[in-house]
């Protein structure tokens, strides 16, 4: 993890927060702020009590332009990992009604130019019935009342909607790429069994690894923690560990008390600890987590995954919506396999690094295709922010559920595919609703142009329209006929 220096803050630290300036640039200035500001309030805080831990304030500060290190980008600022995202009013119905209230407008005025000469009174009741009977409320309701009786919906059924047109891109996606471990995994991983090097026992290997694997909320690290927990019964004392920092993605290293003395050690991928995948014994097709030191391997864990009760049937809902259903993890390609046999995905990628995985998303994104990825850990950051749609399952990570679109707040893996579904509900009835004005509108505003339609009961049919639309997209936040689904 990088860590950034706190040099005095003058005024060409000030500077670097114009907004012209990177996303890089801007993040190295909030961690220097972010970091005077914990060193100032130090002595406080030993006042009260308190430790204030500036290696951990500075390490969350820098975790947005850790891009430098090959661990990807946590924000979708200018020049970071841009979502190609449109709002309300860049979407498919936003340019629609702006060219229509310029036509209700235009309408009034040339309706109004015509009758003056005639009859100033009458003319001025006509062009106050045409902007009355054409009032945008129906209009601009159309689209808001379907998201935000979509978004209580789902909110219901425990998937929290941070961004509201993220529904408009959800509606149009045709691939899902997933994370493996807590995700179509259970959090909990258990551990099989323990290879060491010649003269280590694989009870003090546990320990230290449980030791650093205390201070990440990987699944693996927990996994490795608890099993030491059962193993010790009676709660021995871990051993001490000190200056541990976390490579997301790839592993944890610090300084564990062994034999009196303070010593390196790495936990992690194979890769990330200097040893061969097969050390201790070959690979057996589920994740291994591996500790080293200074002069090489000491022990390899070897854990087993449960796959959600729910998985299968969410991928095969999904792939009866036709959507092209992938799935990328850091974890080794062969434990990354067997739960993708075990789910029918013919689309894998395993030893996946942050920058692979966004790497991998880019591709797909220029090949067309809209994508939506659902991910739980801190190294799925980048491909959160960049993706299409994301979604942050389970008891993923603050900064993790900072960058997705829709929160799962339990463990039901279904939701994603209730989600897709009821945001093409959404999008059809918001297309229904924008029908329902167009003819509304077609049908009376001739009517005022020509003086047939007075001004009060053109106030009655503008309510009248505008409780259509609201009622029509009411039907969406029950578990109504319409909204009847073998996935809901």
């Amino acid at each position: 993890m990088t860590v950034l220096p706190f040099p005095a803050l003058g005024s060409a630290q000030y500077r670097v927060l114009h907004p012209s300036l990177s996303c890089v640039a801007k993040c190295q200035a909030a961690a220097i702020v972010l970091g005077l500001c914990a060193q100032r309030g130090g002595d406080q805080c030993k006042r009260l009590g308190l430790t204030v831990n500036l290696q951990a304030v500075a390490q969350f500060a820098a975790l947005p332009y850790a891009v430098g290190n090959g661990r990807g980008v946590f924000a979708r600022d200018a020049g970071c990992a841009l979502k190609p995202m449109r709002g309300f009013g860049q979407g498919e119905f936003g340019q629609g009604t702006l060219t229509f209230l310029l036509g209700v407008l235009a309408c009034s005025a040339l309706a109004a130019a015509w009758w003056w000469g005639r009859n100033p009174e009458h003319a001025l009741m006509v062009a106050v019935a045409v902007l009355v009977v054409t009032c945008p409320c129906a209009l601009s309701l159309a689209t808001p009342a379907a998201m935000l009786a979509a978004a209580g919906r789902l909110a219901r059924g425990g998937v929290l909607v941070r961004q509201l047109q993220a529904l408009e891109s959800l509606s149009k996606v045709d691939t899902v790429v997933f994370d493996k471990t807590g995700t179509l995994t259970r959090d909990a991983l258990g551990v099989a069994s323990i290879s060491c090097r010649e003269g280590f026992e694989p009870a003090q290997a546990l320990a230290l690894a449980a030791a650093m694997g205390f201070h990440s909320r990987h699944p693996a690290s927990q996994a490795l923690y608890r099993a030491w927990l059962q193993a010790s019964g009676s709660g021995l004392p871990l051993p001490v560990c000190d200056a541990v920092s976390e490579s997301a993605g790839e592993g944890l290293k610090g300084e564990v008390l062994l034999g009196g003395v303070m010593r390196s050690l790495r936990l992690g991928s194979a890769l990330f600890c200097d040893v061969e995948p097969g050390a201790g014994e070959p690979t057996r097709g589920g994740p291994q987590v591996f500790l080293s030191n200074t002069h090489g391997w000491l022990a390899s864990f070897h854990l087993v995954e449960d796959v959600r009760a729910d998985a299968p049937a969410t991928i095969q809902a999904l792939k009866a919506m036709k959507i092209d259903v992938r799935l990328m993890s850091g974890d080794a390609s062969p434990a990354v396999n067997t739960v993708a046999s075990l789910l029918g995905l013919e689309a894998a990628q395993g030893d996946c690094s942050p920058a692979d995985k966004l790497a991998g998303l880019r591709v797909l994104q220029a090949q067309g295709k809209t994508v939506a990825m659902v991910g739980d850990g801190l190294n799925d950051g980048p491909i959160l922010a960049g993706a299409h749609v994301s979604f942050a399952f389970g008891q993923s990570l603050a900064i993790t559920q900072a960058r997705a679109d829709f929160v799962v707040l339990g463990d039901k893996l279904m939701a994603i595919a209730q989600s897709v579904h009821l945001a093409r509900r959404t999008m059809a009835v918001v297309r229904q609703n924008l029908w329902w004005a167009l003819i509304y509108n077609s049908a009376c505003v001739p009517l005022a142009v020509v003086g047939w339609l007075p001004a009060w009961l053109a106030g009655l049919g503008m309510a009248a329209s505008s409780l259509g639309v609201v009622a029509n997209a009411m039907r969406l936040s029950h578990n109504g006929a319409d909204l009847d689904h073998p996935y809901i």
